[in-house]
């Protein structure tokens, strides 16, 4: 599916209470579809039908289509009508991250399996599937403030990563294992944590200085690009990291005006690129423009 074929997914206008806010391909050309859905909605954009429920609250849901638009799976997670999808990433083997926010609910998309993993009011979420749809790994990131996970990713040998910002203080729950980060008081910090493949933990570490909203990529290697915005500054701070979480360059941008960032994205040699909305003059490290 390419930039020419965005009406087969016109099926999502034409169904109510239905809208989606993002959307990855696959090496494969599968399409992966994530957002939120309010009564009950066919998801099949084909003559057949696959209808989910969300309840009495909008749900989350995530779609799996083929290169030409055909329906393969679905699965829609239940909570309040506070709940939030964020973020989704796929893997070269086809397996998928989803985060975002629940407010209570069930954090399995598969409707068929008895276990449900069951988030508390707030907590941020990392769901790792499997190329068919099936829960493998569930991670609630919470805490006793605000806390949230914005940004998902793969890197290039099949490792987790995902990040966003807490309060205070969060927990970082994976299976029967529980992680701890710590900022001073009435602070928000931007967090990044990485999983190798089977979902255990590999490092998590908070990014250095006061900030929200996180954008994050992966290079060769394992390299990784992170962007955040400074609540001190106003600023957005840009960091390019080794796979071991070490910081190898920092860069600002700032100006006289305000300063969002958005999306990053690294290439194949490892460049970075960031983008974002500014008003007035901004400036990049010691250049102004």
């Amino acid at each position: 599916m390419n930039a020419d074929d965005v009406s087969l997914l016109d099926f999502t206008r034409a169904q109510p209470g239905l809208s989606y806010n993002k959307m990855v391909t696959d090496t494969e050309g599968n399409v992966y579809i994530a957002g939120i859905f309010n009564g009950t909605s066919d998801f099949d954009p084909g003559p057949d039908t696959f209808l989910m429920s969300s309840g009495d609250y909008v749900a989350q849901f995530i779609l799996k289509l083929d290169e030409d638009g055909g329906f393969i799976w679905a699965g829609a997670l239940t909570g309040s009508f506070l709940n939030s999808v964020r973020d989704i990433a796929v893997s070269k083997m086809g397996r998928v991250l989803v985060s975002g926010t629940s407010y209570g609910g069930d954090l399995d998309p598969d409707p068929q399996r008895l276990q449900y993993h069951r988030a508390r009011d707030g907590d941020g979420y990392v769901l790792l599937l499997d190329r068919n749809g099936q829960l493998e790994r569930a991670i609630t990131i919470g805490g006793p403030d605000s806390q949230g996970a914005y940004c998902v990713a793969f890197d290039s040998a099949g490792n987790v990563l995902f990040g966003g910002s807490f309060e205070n203080e969060t927990e970082i729950a994976i299976g029967e294992n529980s992680y701890t980060l710590e900022a001073p008081a009435q602070t928000t910090f931007p967090y990044l944590t990485k999983l190798d493949e089977t979902g255990a933990l590999v490092w998590t570490k908070t990014l250095g200085s006061e900030g929200s909203y996180h954008a994050l990529a992966t290079g060769r290697d394992g390299a990784i690009a992170v962007s955040f915005s400074s609540l001190e500054t106003g600023e957005i701070n840009l960091q390019r990291m080794s796979p071991d979480g070490n910081t190898l360059w920092s860069q600002v941008i700032g100006g006289d005006g305000n300063v969002s960032p958005r999306e990053i994205a690294m290439d194949i040699r490892d460049n970075v690129y960031a983008t974002g909305s500014f008003w007035g003059t901004i400036h990049v490290g010691t250049d102004s423009h």
